[in-house]
């Protein structure tokens, strides 16, 4: 198994927000960074203000399940890793372990990826959100897609949950283990995540478009 090293600090940003269904919010800010002590540690740094005590456990956790079978970072060992949760916030009624739980594995996943100028390196994206079609509050998201796409009727949609891998350009994807991340978008007024067309294939771009043409004689 390889080991994965830290060489130096790193500081990584994970939120998680859904707004239908039954609201969720959690938010973590990581420092991952070398450490003499060897395998995977954490330090708290946060107070129970920015996140209650009851949710450590699940910030921890979603991090180490990061290097679980069948998890990004399966084929890696930590090795000498410190993590400092050194922020983050949560909601009163809509924060639950799960959610600090994902909010902890993007923030992991943020910390260990290229900045976004290097993740992306395709120039002309189109960043209009598709839920408001505003751009003022859009801003660049790391999003996790799925690995295939689905046999049913779903490739080319706009959120990252339908969206998958192969329906993006390979050169816009995240080098292994990361490949099912991809520097996106981000809507703060809608909180939709959503990946710019420059970054999907042209055959699914053409294939949303024409749906959403069909759809729009049905009205």
């Amino acid at each position: 198994m390889k080991k994965l090293l830290i060489q130096r600090a790193m500081t990584g940003e994970g939120r998680f927000v859904r707004q239908t269904g039954f609201p969720r919010f959690g938010h973590v800010v990581l420092s991952v960074e070398p450490s003499s002590s060897g395998g995977l540690s954490f330090q708290w740094e946060v107070s129970p203000a920015q996140i209650p005590e009851m949710f450590r456990d699940a910030v921890c956790r979603g991090v180490s399940r990061m290097f679980e079978p069948g998890a990004k970072f399966a084929q890696y060992e930590p090795d000498g890793i410190l993590i400092r949760v050194v922020g983050g916030s949560s909601h009163d009624t809509d924060s639950n372990e799960g959610s600090f739980e994902i909010a902890a594995m993007e923030a992991f996943v943020m910390a260990l990826a290229p900045p976004p100028d290097e993740a992306a390196g395709l120039p002309g994206s189109s960043r209009g959100c598709p839920k408001c079609g505003g751009d003022a509050n859009v801003v660049s998201k790391m999003l996790m897609l799925g690995k295939q796409s689905p046999r049913e009727e779903r490739a080319g949609a706009r959120r990252p949950d339908q969206l998958a891998s192969d329906e993006c350009l390979p050169e816009a994807l995240l080098a292994a283990p990361l490949q099912q991340f991809i520097q996106g978008c981000y809507c703060t007024r809608c909180g939709v995540g959503f990946v710019p067309d420059n970054l999907v294939k042209p055959a699914v771009v053409e294939e949303a478009r024409k749906r959403a043409a069909r759809r729009a004689e049905r009205l």
